[in-house]
């Protein structure tokens, strides 16, 4: 029986090689591959990150846009309103200056009061 382990030990030891050094290719392999795939991972990652921004701005410009046009909306009718009320403002004191003769004192001190209100 010793001798059956004399003559085994040898090839026991070379099997065992073998299979470690299949063993550290299988282990390289998959180390390999899961490089490859934290790279494709960390690629798809920049990618939709890039995605994202660019979603993030084309949103911002539209949300910029609907803005300036809200503001030249809003300015648009504010100028309109100030213009109605100016209207309405120099309507009236013509009718007050139309309405009654005045002397040129009084004529200036009503002229200063609606320059007032303007």
């Amino acid at each position: 029986m010793a001798d059956r382990l004399t003559i085994a030990r040898p090839y026991a030891r070379a099997a065992f090689a073998e299979a470690r050094g299949k063993a550290e290719a299988i282990i390289r392999e998959a180390r390999e591959r899961a490089g490859h795939i934290i790279d494709q991972a960390q690629h798809a990652a920049r990618d939709l990150v890039e995605q994202a921004k660019g979603a993030a701005s084309s949103e911002g410009a539209r949300i910029l846009a609907a803005a300036q046009q809200q503001i030249e909306l809003d300015s648009t009718r504010a100028r309109e309103a100030l213009r109605r009320e100016v209207a309405g403002i120099a309507v009236r004191a013509a009718s007050k200056l139309l309405a009654r003769e005045i002397d040129a004192r009084a004529h200036a001190d009503l002229l200063d009061k609606l320059t007032a209100q303007i």
